[in-house]
């Protein structure tokens, strides 16, 4: 949990929303992994680890570990990230976006820009806006100095809530506190 400030406790709500941002690859990586494949490294390691014990008694078996290092993880991990990475919950964090709340969820506004072609040095920006039900965030969990909002089945996704995303860390506080209460609430509505 995040050590929030007294004062910032104390003040009225207000309109806190992100300026924009993308999440780096690598970060975007470390989540899906953590969140969904923890299982999958636990037994290829598993299956890495018995082929090189085994290599000492035959050298045939250190060949095979060696395939499926360079050959057959590879190949799980593209398909790993084409069944989460690609999905509309993961792939919005690499894309610059912000955030917002709204009465019925979080709202994430994509911003996809491209050069013009009309007028040199110019660029066309694309606005597309995603909403999530409070209902749909299964949990919040911090991660650093960011909050990571855990999609509920059969969404399989997440939402990064970096704190640099915000001018000053009080808006952050403000937005994951109001996010916090409004996922509670939502929790709570379904029972």
């Amino acid at each position: 949990m995040h050590d929030v400030p007294y004062e910032v406790l104390e003040t009225p709500d207000r309109e806190a929303a992100t300026s924009r941002f993308t999440i780096r690859p690598g970060r975007m990586l470390y989540e899906m992994i953590a969140l969904f494949g923890v299982w999958w490294y636990y037994i290829l390691g598993g299956v890495v680890l018995l082929g090189i014990v085994a290599s000492f008694f035959d050298l045939r078996l250190l060949i095979m570990v060696l395939m499926v290092v360079f050959i057959i993880i590879p190949m799980l991990m593209a398909m790993f990230y084409l069944n989460y990475g690609l999905r509309e919950e993961c792939f919005l964090n690499t894309v610059p976006h912000t955030l917002r709340h709204t009465d019925d969820g979080l709202e994430v506004t994509l911003i996809f820009s491209h050069p013009s072609e009309e007028e040199e040095g110019e660029s066309i920006e694309k606005i597309r806006r995603m909403s999530f039900s409070y209902n749909e965030i299964a949990s919040l969990s911090v991660v650093g100095s960011d909050t990571v909002a855990i999609m509920r089945k059969p969404l399989r996704g997440f939402v990064m809530i970096p704190r640099s995303a915000f001018a000053v860390d009080d808006e952050y506080y403000t937005f994951t506190r109001k996010l916090r209460e409004k996922v509670v609430v939502g929790a709570d509505s379904e029972k």
